[in-house]
């Protein structure tokens, strides 16, 4: 009998000891939702006081080594210059209406690096919205590619799943405020695959291996959309986790307006 009754204690211990430990868990990662989400509501608040200020005072200075392209570039009422001096890796801002996609785009050196880092580049495992490392940024690339967690409280690219009912994504653009110009995009492709077959091609050869590849995308879509898709236009895509199958991604292609 008192053998049993020493095994009871233990299984209780042992069951309150994991009933704290998730319990600090479950504290630690709300704590971390609510910092994150405080952090970004910041940066929001911060863009969109600064939205009215001089233009004057928000010029962007090229950093190439010509001279003659190292005059001033853009006079965007955005604070581009202040979001540069508060990240070097800052790329320009995303925003959707009607969802909480409004967020600052950073790149690194690799496509890890702000996947566990906010913007101020401290921990945070929400991470960031980052463009693909391959990217040369500021609209040169034919192809822009920008990442964000799936996050269950609603942060990051959640609301990509927003573009998976047809009439949302028919209705909804996607703005990319670069640090030379802002552009729109119209969204024409929406589609599930799993990370190891979502492919995305960054570098074409020609016009014909980039028209090719645009008309593949589009067939992938799992809607048809009725949006003029050419050779002539820039491609942005968003990708973020999903969980309808393993290792599931969602894909949304958008072209230039």
């Amino acid at each position: 009998m008192k053998h049993k009754n020493q095994i009871v204690k233990y299984i209780l211990s042992a069951v309150i000891i994991l009933s704290l430990l998730i319990l600090v868990v479950t504290s630690y990662k709300q704590i971390g939702r609510m910092q994150a989400t405080k952090r970004l509501e910041s940066l929001q608040e911060l863009r969109s006081d600064s939205m009215n200020q001089d233009p004057e005072e928000n010029r962007i200075y090229s950093t190439t080594v010509n001279p003659e392209e190292s005059k001033i570039y853009s006079t965007a009422p955005n604070p581009q210059k202040k979001w540069i001096e508060m990240n070097s890796d800052y790329q320009g801002w995303i925003r959707v209406d009607d969802t909480i996609i409004d967020f600052p785009v950073v790149k690194a050196k690799d496509n890890v690096y702000y996947l566990d880092r906010d913007f101020f580049k401290d921990y945070s495992a929400a991470g960031s919205i980052f463009m693909d490392y391959r990217n040369t940024g500021s609209f040169k690339d034919r192809h822009t590619v920008i990442y964000g967690h799936y996050q269950s409280s609603g942060l990051m690219f959640a609301d990509l799943h927003k573009f998976k009912d047809y009439e949302f994504a028919s209705e909804h653009t996607i703005s990319f405020d670069s640090l030379y110009k802002e552009k729109e995009f119209t969204v024409f492709s929406v589609y599930i695959d799993s990370a190891d077959n979502a492919q995305l091609k960054l570098r074409f050869d020609d016009d014909e291996s980039y028209e090719n590849y645009l008309k593949e995308i589009t067939e992938g879509s799992m809607y048809e959309f009725d949006v003029d898709v050419n050779a002539d236009k820039l491609l942005l895509t968003l990708a973020s986790c999903s969980f309808e199958i393993d290792n599931g991604r969602i894909i949304i292609h958008a072209i230039e307006k």
